[in-house]
């Protein structure tokens, strides 16, 4: 509970118990981060039964790190990792570990009446034609079970904020919020935004809007999508083609990797910078970042950021 003044950040915002490192028989502790996950499993079962009990609904969040660097693979008697290497095996033990505990709290009363959300704080690191890297800023949510709730489109964007408001859309909370996140079960963003350092970042459904410290920005297509001009494509060809003769660079056939047939995201396909192609865009993600990070900043002075149920 002391990385990042995370005891700190829970008990600030209303978690009522935080088991921690200390709460665990000192041979379970096996590196830097704590215990494996499936000894943070295996603790954490009794405590939801405890809170079953009470007979009031409850949250409780299980922060898993066993796939986090320094890798430390815990031996198990049912666990038998495929892979030699130190990685993949470490990401097939926090897979096992999830697997068993859901099959453990199937077992259990309040399974039935519970939905599980997966997230992460960040995703993998890879290599990236970009000023920032969008895997590492690309994780997963995943919703269990998907019969008995309104899953969010797949295909839609979403961060991280946007958690609270949709997991009370799924459990049909009534409650009252001033944060900047939305209910993905029923609105759509056009738009999200994240920074990585001193860089801030805006993304929509193709483009990928930078701006630096040094307030130089760019405009990037990361993968194929609709925008407002039809010729589009031949626009940025001859951006690229000028481009790729003054720097004597490969980017036109680069970009040309983007034109694909299918609409998926093609990280590192196109890093030809067209800003000068749509200033339009460029202004509308600029100004959209620039006030979500005004809003969030007042709303912060002012105190006015709260969550608060509906009786």
């Amino acid at each position: 509970d002391q990385f990042d003044n995370l005891g700190g950040f829970l008990s600030h915002n209303g978690f009522q118990k935080i088991v921690s490192q200390r709460d665990y028989p000192r041979d379970q502790v096996i590196n830097t981060f704590g215990v494996p996950d499936g000894v943070m499993f295996d603790q954490a079962l009794p405590y939801l039964n405890q809170l079953h009990q009470s007979g009031q609904p409850f949250l409780a969040v299980l922060l898993t790190d066993s796939d986090h660097s320094p890798y430390t693979i815990p031996e198990h008697p049912e666990f038998k990792p495929h892979s030699d290497d130190k990685p993949k095996q470490a990401t097939e033990y926090a897979d096992w570990a999830i697997g068993r505990f859901m099959r453990q709290a199937a077992r259990e009363a309040w399974f039935e009446n519970t939905v599980f959300l997966f997230t992460a704080d960040h995703g993998q690191y890879s290599p990236s034609p970009y000023d920032i890297s969008l895997g590492f800023h690309h994780i997963p949510l995943i919703i269990y079970p998907q019969d008995k709730c309104a899953i969010p489109d797949p295909d839609a964007l979403g961060c991280q904020v946007d958690i609270l408001p949709t997991l009370m859309g799924i459990l049909r909370i009534p409650y009252r919020h001033n944060t900047m996140g939305y209910d993905l079960t029923r609105e759509k963003r056009s738009m999200v935004i994240f920074n990585d350092d001193d860089k801030l970042s805006c993304l929509n459904d193709s483009l990928l809007w930078l701006s630096r410290k040094n307030h130089a920005q760019s405009l990037y297509r990361y993968r194929k999508g609709n925008l407002s001009r039809e010729d589009s494509l031949s626009r940025e060809d001859t951006l690229s083609r000028e481009d790729t003769l003054s720097r004597g660079s490969h980017l036109a056939g680069e970009l040309a990797l983007v034109r694909g047939d299918k609409d998926t995201m093609t990280i590192g396909a196109g890093h030809s910078d067209i800003i000068a192609v749509y200033p339009t865009e460029t202004a509308a993600m600029s100004d959209y970042a620039r006030a979500q990070l005004q809003t969030v900043q007042w709303l912060i002075n002012q105190r006015k950021v709260y969550v608060e149920l509906i009786p």
